[in-house]
């Protein structure tokens, strides 16, 4: 990459019934240090007054508007629709109620430009907020940091960490951590593993981001560069679809680290994480008086980890006295 040259970035908003909250978001883009970049926001069929609000800025010549005719249901099919209308470079994510910090892609850039290995992307911390509370705190703390990625890391530039491939990769069978909103990513890099998975609800972003880890090294920021705002109505909010679509991600995730010859030892926890899951379905149907479901899904427990998910029942039991 030419020292001199600047890539355009083309920054994807997902939106749906955000008239209250999607300028602060679109305001945080437009304000980055980085300036070369188009904002694509993609409206899934919205029935609020979201496209009014947004109408001013649509005369900005960074910003586009579309909106799909049908609601879709699926952030992975809204942004893989905006990865379609891109034009640029580079691509990054936000949603329509975060907060980008304004040097988010100007340090991003910077890692990948003065790297000397190819990136597959680079990720940065992030601040959690409840809505109305003003009080936020790190994703990924500085001990939490070290305690996780310690043994990840083969170099460290001016800008943050690099880690290695397959060890992340495997880490991110295991744990989510990388946000849409904190990558920053080549087009031609998430064009070639299809974008994001649209038969999935929940987990189609780490779905992406960890088969991208397998293949190439990721740059980490440890900084953080986006504010993400947890809402009552956030679609990770949702436990029963959380629930069912982390069952349906760990079941891929157990037949991904098969196929790759992962260590017993990664498979395992995978393992622990599918079967901890499960039981929070069954105790979830329980508790809907889903009487017939709820056996189905006993009977399925003892007979795949019988032990490990009696001692999850009493634990989720314990905690939710």
């Amino acid at each position: 990459m030419k020292k001199n040259i600047i890539p355009k970035v083309s920054v994807i908003i997902p939106v749906y019934n955000r008239e209250d909250r999607i300028i602060l978001s679109l305001k945080s883009v437009l304000n980055q240090t980085y300036k070369n970049l188009e904002v694509i926001i993609v409206d899934d069929a919205s029935t609020d007054n979201t496209s009014k609000i947004l109408k001013p800025f649509i005369d900005n010549k960074k910003v586009r508007y579309y909106r799909l005719r049908k609601n879709s249901g699926k952030p992975s099919i809204v942004r893989n629709y905006g990865i379609r209308k891109s034009k640029g470079e580079y691509i990054a994510f936000i949603d329509s109620d975060d907060i980008w910090l304004k040097d988010k892609l100007t340090l991003q850039f910077n890692f990948i430009r003065n790297s000397d290995v190819e990136l597959g992307y680079v990720f940065c911390d992030a601040f959690v907020r409840n809505s109305g509370n003003k009080r936020m705190e790190r994703f990924i703390t500085q001990q939490n940091f070290y305690n996780n990625f310690k043994n990840y890391i083969t170099r460290k530039n001016n800008y943050g960490y690099i880690l290695d491939k397959q060890l992340f990769f495997e880490y991110l069978l295991v744990d989510f951590l990388v946000f849409n909103q904190t990558v920053l990513i080549k087009r031609e890099i998430i064009l070639k593993y299809s974008c994001f998975n649209e038969n999935l609800t929940y987990g189609e972003d780490n779905d992406l981001w960890m088969k991208v880890a397998r293949d190439f090294s990721i740059g980490y920021i440890d900084k953080p560069l986006f504010v993400y705002v947890k809402h009552e109505d956030n679609l990770m909010n949702n436990d029963n679809a959380r629930i069912q679509d982390n069952i349906c991600l760990y079941n891929h995730n157990y037949n991904l680290a098969i196929k790759n010859k992962i260590s017993r030892c990664t498979v395992n926890k995978i393992k622990r994480r599918l079967i901890f899951f499960e039981v929070r379905y069954f105790t979830l149907l329980l508790g809907k008086k889903d009487y017939k479901q709820s056996i189905k899904q006993l009977i399925h427990l003892l007979k795949t980890k019988p032990i490990l998910s009696i001692y999850y029942l009493f634990i989720i039991k314990g905690v939710t006295k």
